[in-house]
């Protein structure tokens, strides 16, 4: 058989293969040609490398192809059935298919409207905001909005004729044409055109809503918009009846997927699946998307369906009525871009447009990557210094500091591979680590035996078998068990020895302790002082000579007040400042008797004070206030006046006595007389 290839005729091909159906063809100095080869037949598929001189084609078993060229070096697809690019660094904006005669168009954000059916013709420039089309089925005809002739232009057959439809459609977010009847939403709400009637709902309700999006379920017209998802009933935009979080979602896209079933593309809720008129399916982040955006639906010819998002381009297989799979691809599949716009299928091509140009994706060759990354340990660091597999298996107790090296080989990746690593040993978190680093440090390792194991995954999900390193960290001697039984043997020793010292002595102890208890009580029986003691019973005797008997009384029960609290004080060493400031009222109160109620007094504690908490040593304060009493105020014609402030200065307790009596000078030369 004679396959002619009219381009080998005044060119020099380098390279001939066949790779399962494809026919890779290398011309001098003009790239790689690609044939589909297929029941005999052979087919131009697209052209690549166009500057290059192709000297092989290989194809390893992730299906990523790699090809040699005679002076460029080597060039690396991350995906076979990644077949082109088709507008190359261009920014799409939609998309249209001409499904009976196997037509793209594409309509970029530079006005620019091309037809990349066979090879790639600009049929047309569009106005700026203006720049969605449509392709009518029924009309077999292609639709964009024209400001310049404020009307809906009509191309069909290579050419533009006269549209069919001119008032109200110039701009539109989506179109439907049914029946001769156009149905359109924008920015402003939704429209519906015919030859004889023209509704807007912005127009009758002078109310506007931003709608992005319009399909036909359960004979009715379903609108997608910025506050969520909207039916016309007439010429009533009425609210789908929706379950309590998915009222005021946004809208970004719909397409009916069959009879019954509705997709809906949201732009915070992921993928919604509407039967029937009510919500069955939510496929979101949780479930297998990994972004809730949802830009772009598209159902090929086999009811697969295929999800646009500002994170790649999202496959979803349906296995029955509740059964679903997801497979994402991203730029580690080798998008140029993940910002997916627009999709569209004609035959097994799949239609990707990006913010990077077409991507020409071959469906049927389209399967997950099963072969997970080759895994290498590269190094070990112990301390910083180098060291082989074999030579980290023993270490001494101060080289515990390790630094583990390692590589997973998976090109498609682009050097960002996922790894998991744990460490299993006493006292580590045995738990997975995620992590994109190549190295892993542990400091200040305790002795013990370990085993790090570590794993990487593909861009498919699929992980390696865990490879794994084992080490072992001696103890010190000092933590060896024989160092540990001498020590422990010597311990003993010395304890019984001091345990003997401790009983040989302890007669002689006992006798210190229990002469020690017994002057401890000897000072607390003498804490009460004598002298205090013969002034109260001497201001009792002047009370008695001075006063009646029913004064008298009174008195000695308070004097028996005092010191039955002075006696219940005597026993403590420190008692607190509240306990010393009722003996100090006690005493004062007596005083105050005796002296008719010449002086008065005043206790002050301090804010800082704590009446109850804080201490002093027992009748530390009261010889001072006799004194102050006897010697400064007993003199004094006019009434006195004691003052007591207790507070804290300096972190210490101060307590100061004042009196308005004669005077330390005047009360020593009362003294001397």
């Amino acid at each position: 058989l004679k396959y002619p290839i009219p381009l080998l005729k005044n060119n020099k091909g380098i390279y001939l293969n066949v790779k399962g159906s494809i026919l890779y063809l290398g011309i001098e100095n003009r790239g790689v040609y690609k044939y589909s080869y297929k029941d005999g037949e052979l087919k131009f598929l697209n052209q690549g490398l166009q500057d290059s001189s192709i000297s092989s084609v290989c194809i390893d078993n992730t299906k990523g192809v790699w090809y040699t060229t005679l002076s460029n070096g080597v060039y690396y697809l991350a995906l076979n059935a990644l077949s082109q690019n088709l507008l190359p660094s261009q920014q799409v904006y939609d998309m249209a298919v001409d499904k009976k005669n196997k037509k793209l168009y594409v309509s970029l954000r530079n006005g620019s409207l091309f037809d990349v059916s066979d090879s790639i013709k600009e049929i047309g420039k569009l106005t700026k905001n203006l720049l969605s089309i449509y392709f009518s089925d029924d009309n077999e005809a292609l639709y964009w909005g024209s400001a310049k002739k404020n009307a809906l232009v009509k191309y069909k057959e290579g050419k533009v004729v006269k549209p069919q439809f001119l008032k109200g459609v110039v701009t539109f977010k989506s179109m439907l044409i049914k029946d001769d009847v156009v149905y359109s939403v924008n920015s402003m709400g939704v429209s519906r055109v015919s030859d004889t009637s023209l509704f807007g709902s912005y127009m009758t309700s002078g109310i506007k809503l931003w709608c992005t999006s319009l399909a036909f379920h359960n004979k009715e017209l379903w609108i997608g918009s910025s506050e969520g998802l909207r039916v016309l009933n007439g010429e009533k935009i009425e609210k789908i009846n929706l379950p309590k979080g998915y009222l005021n979602m946004s809208i970004t896209s719909m397409l009916e997927i069959n009879d019954s079933t509705l997709s809906v593309g949201t732009k915070e809720k992921g993928l919604l699946f509407i039967e029937n008129g009510k919500l069955k399916r939510i496929i979101d982040n949780t479930n297998g998307l990994v972004n809730n955006t949802v830009r772009s639906i598209h159902v090929d010819k086999k009811g697969v369906v295929w999800c646009g998002t500002n994170k790649g381009l999202i496959r979803i297989n349906f296995d029955g009525e509740t059964n679903f799979s997801c497979y994402h691809l991203t730029k580690k599949h080798g998008l140029i871009s993940e910002e997916i716009r627009s999709i569209e299928t004609i035959g097994d091509s799949i239609y990707v447009g990006t913010a990077k140009g077409v991507l020409v994706i071959n469906s049927s060759e389209l399967t997950p990557n099963e072969t997970p990354p080759s895994l290498y340990f590269k190094s070990f660091l112990v301390n910083s210094l180098e060291k082989t597999k074999k030579g980290i298996q023993l270490l001494e107790y101060d080289e515990n500091n390790i630094s583990i090296g390692y590589l997973g080989i998976n090109y498609r990746s682009q050097g960002e591979v996922d790894y998991k690593y744990h460490l299993i040993g006493d006292g580590t978190d045995t738990s997975w680590v995620s992590t994109q680093s190549r190295l892993v440090q542990y400091t200040l390792l305790p002795p013990s035996d370990y085993l790090f194991e570590l794993k990487a995954e593909n861009e498919d999900g699929y992980w390696s078998h865990p490879i794994q390193v084992s080490f072992t960290i001696h103890p010190p001697f000092w933590k060896t068990w024989w160092f540990i039984s001498i020590s422990i043997t010597s311990s003993a020793l010395i304890i019984f020895w001091i345990v003997y010292l401790i009983f040989k002595n302890r007669e002689k102890k006992i006798r210190i302790e229990k002469k020690l208890i017994e002057l401890e009580l000897k000072a607390l029986r003498s804490q009460m002082n004598p002298h205090f003691i013969f002034n109260i019973l001497n201001s009792i005797q002047h009370f008695m000579l001075q006063n009646n008997f029913k004064e008298t009384n009174r008195y000695l029960t308070q004097f028996a007040k005092l010191i039955r609290t002075v006696l219940i004080v005597s026993e403590k060493n420190i008692i607190t400042i509240g306990e010393e400031v009722e003996i100090l009222k006690l005493y004062m109160n007596l005083e105050k008797m005796r002296f008719e109620n010449g002086f008065d007094y005043e206790i002050v504690l301090g804010k800082e004070i704590d009446e109850d908490y804080d201490e002093i040593p027992s009748m530390l304060i009261q010889p001072y206030v006799e004194n102050a009493i006897w010697h400064g105020l007993m003199n004094k014609e006019s009434k006195g006046k004691v003052s007591i402030f207790i507070n804290i200065v300096d972190e210490s307790l101060c307590c100061i006595i004042e009196d308005n009596g004669i005077g330390l000078q005047k009360a020593k030369e009362i003294k001397a007389k």
